[in-house]
């Protein structure tokens, strides 16, 4: 039984999951840009973001950049 399977047709409650385990940035950086699929999940994600002194600017200015979709919610 060789049955492939592809990450995109998995259903959006496992992204959920995946993303309960993950930082926004490890969210922006792993998901933006995958597909339109995976944008449009990523705009149905509450997001509760907390920036740290651990981020550096990059990584904060990359975030912002990304957050503009959230803004309509």
């Amino acid at each position: 039984m060789d049955k492939n399977t592809k990450f995109e047709y998995l259903p959006n409650e496992i992204f959920f999951e995946i993303f309960d385990h993950l930082d926004a940035f490890e969210i922006f950086t792993g998901f933006t840009l995958l597909n339109k699929r995976m944008s449009s999940i990523l705009q149905l994600i509450p997001l509760h973001l907390v920036i740290s002194s651990n981020y550096s600017r990059r990584q904060v200015n990359f975030i912002s950049s990304h957050l503009t979709f959230h803004a309509q919610q």
